[in-house]
């Protein structure tokens, strides 16, 4: 698999993310899995962790697995380059999708978003 990270708990606070250099992180305020909201999952862009989300593709599968083990399959269907500032394309209303970023380009300055919807 391109991305295999493991996950805590991460956050937004005073106007900055939360990071952690070995795990991705998992935005507490937005969907659980498998709640049929959206799931927002962020971490660094590096080898160990998001680095390599750069290279997904629209159409790939996004497998996730919950404490409890259970599995859940989604399918990418946007891939898009943002500002920092542009938080409401990531924290989105949209059903049981997964929400993918981490940060990209030259000191930062963008924010590679991908988002994925489940699939039974």
């Amino acid at each position: 698999s391109k991305i295999n990270a493991q996950i805590a708990a991460g956050g937004y606070k005073s106007g900055k993310w939360i990071l952690d250099d070995n795990y991705a992180l998992y935005l507490p305020n937005s969907g659980k899995l498998g709640e049929g909201g959206n799931t927002i999952l962020y971490a660094h862009s590096k080898e160990s962790l998001f680095g390599n989300l750069k290279k997904v593709s629209v159409g790939d599968i996004v497998l996730l697995g919950d404490a409890n083990g259970k599995m859940y399959n989604y399918r990418v269907y946007s891939i898009e380059y943002i500002k920092p500032h542009q938080v409401e394309k990531i924290e989105t209303n949209a059903k049981d999708t997964v929400t993918l970023f981490t940060c990209d380009g030259w000191f930062d300055e963008k924010r590679l978003v991908v988002k994925a919807k489940i699939i039974s």
